[in-house]
């Protein structure tokens, strides 16, 4: 994708995001030029022991920062803007980068909105590969963004969805089809997000605007993976890949599946906020942009790369008492008083951030202390905090990023529309 990026500095390269499965996938970009690296890995992702445990997992971060080590390593030697596609090759002395164009899928769904070319977006956030957000005529936007073949069909069958419920005023507004530099449409422009969590208020709102959509022969997937939002009092579909049209022959297959991804994830949800489980936040209003800035160094000397997120609080926080499904915890049993003795001895070390890389859930202090969140590169489970508190926001480290102390005092927010205690979510990258 081009366009101008105001968080990426010029000549410097980004890893924005990609695939780590069979074939490993790093998407970089560099002053407007999107390059996709792909590699190998040695693992064995048909072994049924590797998929029934972490270990699997381990393995293939484990080789996600080698790879990265090595791509960073021979940055040198890439030509960005030449092709769209490149390989990682181990060669007799090590390895090197063999570049290549790729033909990939071409959208044919037909067209409806504005043609946007790319380089008239300007992005201020990477999400991942495939999302982004930025301004496009002075508004901001978000950008739905097919990278490679998979994400080029999901663009084509949001295109497909939106087509089927432009009616029904269930998302934001779409301001056109994103045009890449061979002249192929490659993306989706629409209005960027803003709103609200489902609360329990909205239970009639939300049941009457998925049995419309349902009525009118379309599913949403989405639900329970924090891609709905309430904006001036409507519901607001995100995930535009999740939208399923489906045609009247199979329409007993809809009603069948609709009972699975609209009426029981909605059940599971207002089931969760009864019992005081805030709703996890969408990726595009916490997530890192970009994941790494990878400067060009020379081998064998280049630094080791670091990938974990970092989140530092600079204030106490009300005690979590519930567990990850949204049951009240037993602050007197003999599990909490194994973690306190963990936890408390942690804070000794880092009095603002715990790292505990296997965390699931946040981890209590004593019973009568209020508790910080813990935090894992794997996943930062909902926490509450006070109001006006101060929050270090999370960063990715590269190697020539200098560390700010974090006894450091940071501005305070003093403008915030806030009007109750705020709920942060983050899953896995």
């Amino acid at each position: 994708m081009g366009g101008t990026s105001g968080v990426i500095p010029c000549n410097m390269v980004a890893f924005i995001g990609g695939l780590v499965w069979e074939t490993h996938r790093y998407v970089l970009w560099k002053d407007g030029n999107l390059l996709v690296i792909q590699a190998e890995t040695a693992q064995d992702i048909e072994d049924p022991n590797w998929i029934d445990s972490n270990a699997l997992q381990y393995k293939l971060v484990e080789e996600e920062n080698f790879q990265l080590g090595l791509i960073q390593s021979l940055l040198s030697g890439i030509e960005f803007g030449k092709t769209n596609w490149a390989y990682l090759i181990r060669s007799s002395g090590g390895h090197r980068i063999v570049q290549k164009e790729r033909s990939l899928h071409k959208i044919s769904c037909p067209l409806w909105a504005t043609l946007i070319h790319e380089d008239e977006i300007e992005v201020t956030k990477w999400v991942d590969a495939a999302e982004r957000r930025g301004v496009w005529n002075g508004k901001p936007v978000d950008v739905f963004y097919g990278w490679d073949d998979q994400w080029l069909k999901r663009v084509e069958s949001a295109m497909h969805g939106l087509r089927a419920i432009r009616d029904l005023d269930l998302t934001f507004e779409i301001y056109g089809h994103l045009v890449g530099r061979n002249g192929e449409v490659v993306g989706i422009v629409s209005e960027a997000a803003w709103g609200r969590t489902i609360a329990l208020g909205d239970r009639t709102l939300v049941y009457e605007t998925f049995a419309r959509l349902q009525e009118h022969g379309c599913l949403f997937v989405g639900i329970s993976t924090g891609q709905v939002l309430i904006a001036d009092g409507k519901v607001r579909l995100l995930d535009l890949y999740g939208i399923r049209p489906y045609s009247e022959d199979d329409r007993a297959e809809m009603e069948s599946k609709a009972e699975i991804f609209h009426w029981r994830e909605l059940e599971i949800i207002f089931a969760q906020l009864e019992s005081g489980y805030p709703l996890s936040y969408n990726p595009r209003f916490w997530h890192q942009t970009p994941r790494m800035l990878l400067a060009s160094t020379p081998s064998p000397e280049r630094p080791r790369l670091m990938s974990y997120m970092h989140l530092g609080l600079n204030g106490y926080h009300d005690r979590w008492k519930y567990d990850l499904y949204g049951n009240l915890c037993d602050d007197n049993s003999s599990a909490t008083s194994a973690h306190d003795r963990d936890h408390g001895a942690a804070s000794k070390r880092h009095r603002k951030t715990i790292l505990h890389d296997d965390l699931i859930t946040p981890l209590p202090l004593s019973v009568d202390s209020p508790k910080r969140i813990a935090v894992s590169r794997k996943a930062i489970i909902s926490c509450h905090r006070k109001r006006n508190e101060q929050i270090v926001s999370f960063t990715l480290f590269h190697p020539y990023r200098q560390r700010i102390p974090l006894n450091k005092p940071l501005p305070r927010n003093d403008n915030s529309d806030a009007t109750s205690d705020s709920e942060i979510s983050i899953c896995s990258l």
